[in-house]
């Protein structure tokens, strides 16, 4: 469905409010029930990952959160190279890491 791979995967509530307040064209006027979950959304929720772990560090010490850092110079550089291959205006800038995070997180 076009909504769905346009808005993501929002939960039936969000879906119900949007129908409600007539929010979307073309959205049908009915109301969502959680009996027709993609295949995706149903991984999703069965797995558990159970070594995220919470950590802190000071504030403003990129030094101590190097993973945070790597993470976010790797997508920089993935949408850096996205928009100069496609050769797209800096404009594109959001979207372009927006699918770069996309693409590293499947």
């Amino acid at each position: 469905m076009l909504w769905h791979r346009r808005l993501g995967h929002l939960n039936f509530k969000t879906m119900n409010r949007l129908v409600r307040h007539n929010l979307i064209r073309g959205l049908p006027s009915k109301c969502f029930e959680n009996d027709h979950t993609c295949t995706a959304c149903l991984k999703g929720k069965q797995h558990k990952a159970s070594w995220i772990k919470r950590e802190f560090s000071n504030a403003k010490t990129p030094q101590q959160n190097g993973v945070a850092e790597r993470r976010n110079r790797t997508l920089i550089e993935a949408a850096k190279t996205m928009l100069a291959d496609a050769k797209l205006l800096v404009t594109f800038w959001a979207e372009a890491v927006n699918t770069a995070c996309y693409v590293q997180n499947r």
